[in-house]
């Protein structure tokens, strides 16, 4: 078996999106996880803007972020610190991964809460830039975590209550 061959079992039968954008964010390639994550085919994705699956992205031009340069090698440093105009975003997310490993970002599919993990890398490949998006469902997760932080708030409460009426 050609490692090509099992790169592509592994990304069809992932449970995590792994899609790739051009530089401005337009999806140019998706794995079938789309279907069970974000509950689209990969025709309904492919040729849409990141930020119209995650309408949520949209806001992230505003925040603050350092450029990254693109993965590739040294000898591929740029030297422009801007980023295209409309696409924020993408630099915003690459800026993320680089600094904290991904990005988590709380959106609605399917009119449901969810809860999406991001890995987005900045990569050169033949000249052009593109980014690399891996998407993970989190949302069990963080439904969790929000049950744990409940759960803990109301039991400080009542030891408060308690200790309050032991005085």
């Amino acid at each position: 078996m050609r490692q090509s061959d099992l790169i592509d079992i592994l990304l069809v039968s992932s449970d995590f999106i792994f899609l790739s954008t051009d530089k401005h964010g337009k999806i140019t390639t998706v794995t079938p996880a789309c279907r069970d994550v974000i509950k689209k085919q990969e025709g309904e994705v492919e040729g849409k803007m990141l930020d119209e699956i995650v309408p949520e992205l949209a806001f992230y031009p505003q925040a603050e972020f350092e450029i990254v340069q693109p993965r590739g090698g040294l000898e591929l440093m740029l030297d422009d610190e801007d980023c295209d105009q409309g696409c924020e975003y993408m630099e915003f997310l690459a800026s993320q991964t680089q600094d904290d490993g991904r990005f988590e970002i709380e959106t609605t599919i399917e009119g449901q809460q969810a809860w999406l993990s991001m890995v987005t890398n900045k990569v050169l490949v033949d000249d052009e830039i593109i980014f690399t998006v891996m998407i993970r469902d989190i949302t069990r997760r963080k439904l969790d975590e929000k049950e744990i932080l409940d759960l803990n708030q109301n039991l400080e409460a009542r030891v408060e209550s308690r200790t309050e009426q032991i005085k």
